[in-house]
Formats: structure tokens, C-alpha cells, sequence
């Protein structure tokens, strides 16, 4: 699947999709699996939590503000947005939280994507300390949880320990 950069910092570094079809085609499915859940409009792929920009500088130098400032000038451009393959399905609990969501092949592709973002706003990512959950990120989107806000899914999901659901491919 083709993404694309935003065109507005968020506040996360992410990739957007061109189509989100297949990523919908999806959603159906699972809810047949899970008719309480609601599905996630804004489809993406997270590549870097919004907390760790914060850490690096200080005012107009603090990270966050850097890489808001690189896509007001639409320095983001310079970065070729990547082609990924959805892989397998999950469904991650936790708590009173449940949420499901598609892995993402290339993982080292999008750590090269993420670290040339961060750069091209002159932001060096070793200085980020990116450690913890963060450290081991799964890349994936969020497809479906139970209110269909994606501020309400598992935010660093584990397929290790998540129920396989089926792979994407097998999708009908």
C-alpha cells in the first residue's frame, strides 16, 4: 500500500495511506469477529510517539517545534513516503481496552523513514533516548477498538502475546 506524509504535523510522526480500502475491507471483516467494536476513521501508521520530539531542546529548538516548523515549510517532502504490505491481524487487550490492528512487513524501512524525518528537521534521533515500549515498536495500524477513537487503542501492541486473528492476505 502506497502512504503518504501528511501534510500537517500532528503532533506524531506518521504516515497516512493513499487508499484506505483495503485498510476498510479490513475493519468489515473484523467486525464480524467483534460487532462491538467500532472502527478507527483516521487511519495511519504511527512511527514515532509524540512524547519523545519533546524531550530534545528547548523553545523554538524543542523537537515537537522543529518538526512542526519543517511541515510549515514542507520540508517533509523530502522524504520518500514508503510502499508497505499489511501483514497479520491482531486483537491486543489490556485492561479494560481492546483494540485490533494489522502489522506492518517492513519495519526496518519505516525506522529508516522515521530517523530521515527527524533529521531533515534537525533532530539527531539518538538524542530522543527512545527506550521502553517505544524502543520495541510493532509498526501497525489500528483498525478497529471498542469506542472507534484511536486515542483509545493499545498504543503499543505485542503480537507476541496479542490473538492472531488471520493474516490480511487471507482477507476476503
Amino acid at each position: 500500500m502506497q502512504t503518504m506524509l501528511p501534510s500537517k504535523f500532528t503532533g506524531i510522526i506518521q504516515l497516512a495511506f493513499s487508499d484506505t480500502k483495503p485498510l476498510q475491507n479490513l475493519q468489515e471483516q473484523i467486525l464480524g469477529y467483534f460487532p462491538n467494536h467500532a472502527p478507527i476513521e483516521k487511519l495511519h501508521i504511527t512511527l514515532l510517539h509524540q512524547s519523545f520530539p519533546k524531550k530534545v531542546g528547548a523553545g523554538k529548538q524543542r523537537g515537537d517545534k522543529l518538526l512542526k516548523a519543517l511541515y510549515g515549510s514542507e520540508g517533509q517532502s523530502v522524504v520518500q513516503a514508503p510502499i508497505v504490505q499489511l501483514d497479520d491481524v491482531y486483537v491486543a487487550r489490556e485492561g479494560d481496552r481492546e483494540s485490533t490492528y494489522v502489522t506492518i512487513k517492513e519495519h526496518d524501512l519505516l525506522l529508516s523513514v522515521r530517523d530521515d524525518l527527524l533529521q531533515a528537521a534537525g533532530i539527531n534521533p539518538q538524542d530522543l533516548g527512545i527506550d521502553g515500549a517505544e524502543l520495541n515498536r510493532v509498526f501497525h495500524v489500528s483498525l478497529t477498538n471498542l469506542t472507534g477513537n484511536g486515542g483509545d487503542s493499545i498504543a503499543y501492541p505485542n503480537p507476541s502475546s496479542d490473538e492472531r486473528l488471520f493474516n490480511s492476505q487471507e482477507a476476503r
